[in-house]
């Protein structure tokens, strides 16, 4: 297949992705607590992703120059998907779990950086399992959740599977659907993140 074909379809996710960031950002507003920072760090990482390929079409190769950029923005998006799953299910997460969390995303990015690229996927799926079990660990509340992230596990498969057969581009288009179902994910819990503020804290061993 025309490997100029491929580059471009990573250029259109890409820019599917930038696009969900924007949605984000649009109805959520700026970064200011450590959930919507994770998630626009989440949503960034995975769109510069697909980009770093994409601009080849442009004859732009950013791996060339930076060979360890796939490695940090993989190891970044590996430690923050959990970070932000665990502290988008804790009800009220306390200013040390936030500040915890918050440093997971730079420890990726370091690791991705000295470790090698095909390590990193690796790491991407560890930190897709750790989210999927900390979900399971409280299933019976975040059953919403769950089925989005079980819709990408499958999706993901499909993906892969099409890609081995050499159908890159009906494996591009399951990954668009991919995306998608991503930042519905993201999305869902962004807004319990905004829910919270009007929710107030039950003081620990209170009656309810």
């Amino acid at each position: 297949m025309n490997s100029s074909f491929l580059a471009l379809g990573q250029l259109l996710l890409g820019v599917l992705a930038a696009i969900q960031l924007l949605l984000l950002l649009a109805r959520f507003g700026l970064p200011r607590d450590t959930v919507r920072s994770l998630a626009y760090l989440i949503s960034a990482s995975l769109a510069a992703i697909l980009l770093v390929e994409g601009v080849s079409v442009f004859g732009v190769f950013p791996i060339f120059y930076y060979p360890s950029i796939y490695g940090i923005l993989l190891g970044v998006l590996a430690f923050s998907l959990p970070a932000f799953t665990y502290l988008a299910i804790v009800d009220h997460p306390g200013q040390i779990q936030r500040k915890i969390m918050w440093r997971l995303p730079i420890i990726g990015g370091l690791m991705g950086h000295w470790l090698h690229g095909n390590i990193m996927v690796f790491v991407f799926v560890a930190g897709f399992i750790a989210s999927a079990g900390l979900l399971l660990s409280v299933a019976s509340l975040h059953r919403y959740a769950l089925r989005l992230l079980a819709g990408q596990l499958i999706l993901a498969l499909l993906t892969h599977f099409f890609w081995t057969q050499d159908l890159w581009w009906a494996g591009q288009l399951i990954l668009a659907w991919w995306i998608l179902q991503f930042n519905g994910f993201l999305n869902a819990y962004l807004v319990k993140n905004l829910a919270r503020a009007f929710v107030p804290e039950v003081p620990a061993g209170a009656q309810t």
